[in-house]
């Protein structure tokens, strides 16, 4: 029978192989751009927006789960408080690139959808500078879908943002049982996509700076934690694979889904052990 550290390792395992595969598919999205040929160049600048913010939102993801396979072994009770946070960042980023498919009609919105957010930087460091410096990537873009973006940056906010519809949508919006189920083809056969996310995000809404349940014992953060990087991540792989490089259940991903599988019923019998029983 394994321990409870040796069931924790092989999980942090697996979030370190997601950090690989995910990884892979920065890679394929950057070949992609690299290769392909454009005659416009408004036609290049649009791919750059929707490339430069899939492959960055990736690499945070990347980033987050390395970080999160180191620590979530430490034998330490108060460490899946802490890492909670973290797992949500995984969250996010899901719930961004379903925005893409399912609230922009098409590349050009997606496109200045990504842009208006990746303008909020400078907007946020308070820095013309670096405003221009952005705004000027996309100029023959912009001329040519005849959009309206403020030329200063102190005519941009999220205000601005948000009434040209170019914001992205709430997460809670985003993250619906049926949404996970449309951009997903086997991961759903593996993990609940209703409960895990509903459950989740109250846990993690009820946490984030509660002074009264962080000096209570410890509950089973932990196991979230770990729940959250796999399935969540496990669902964006598959929703860029299907949707973004058009690859159907590759080999790499099919390989460490099932293996996942096979090790979840240790893992949920030693989460259920867990439990504290209500008084």
């Amino acid at each position: 029978m394994l321990t409870k550290k040796e069931i924790f390792k092989t999980q942090a395992n697996f979030i370190k192989q997601a950090a690989e595969l995910i990884e892979e598919r920065a890679k394929a999205i950057e070949k992609i751009e690299k290769e392909a040929k454009y005659n416009i160049e408004f036609e290049s600048e649009k791919k750059a927006a929707i490339g430069i913010f899939k492959v960055r939102s990736i690499r945070l993801c990347r980033d987050t789960l390395l970080y999160i396979a180191n620590e979530v072994i430490r034998d330490d009770p108060k460490i899946g408080f802490f890492l909670l946070p973290h797992a949500r960042t995984i969250l996010d980023v899901y719930a961004r690139f379903i925005h893409l498919l399912e609230n922009c009609s098409d590349e050009d919105k997606q496109a200045l959808v990504c842009i208006a957010y990746q303008l909020l930087l400078p907007k946020y460091i308070d820095s013309e500078i670096e405003y221009q410096k952005t705004f000027n990537l996309y100029k023959k873009f912009f001329k040519q879908t005849n959009s309206n973006f403020p030329t200063d940056l102190a005519s941009y906010s999220k205000t601005w943002v948000k009434n040209n519809n170019l914001n992205f949508a709430d997460m809670r919006s985003l993250l619906t049982t049926n949404n996970i189920k449309k951009y997903s083809l086997n991961v759903n056969s593996v993990f609940g996509v209703e409960e895990t996310y509903r459950i989740y995000s109250g846990f993690s809404e009820f946490l984030h700076g509660n002074p009264y349940y962080y000096n209570e014992s410890p509950h089973n953060e932990r196991f979230w934690v770990v729940s959250i990087c796999l399935s969540m991540t496990a669902f964006l792989i598959e929703l860029i694979d299907l949707h973004t490089l058009h690859k159907r259940n590759p080999r790499d991903f099919r390989v460490w889904l099932e293996e996942v599988k096979k090790n979840k019923a240790d893992f949920i019998k030693l989460w259920r052990s867990n439990v504290i029983p209500p008084p």
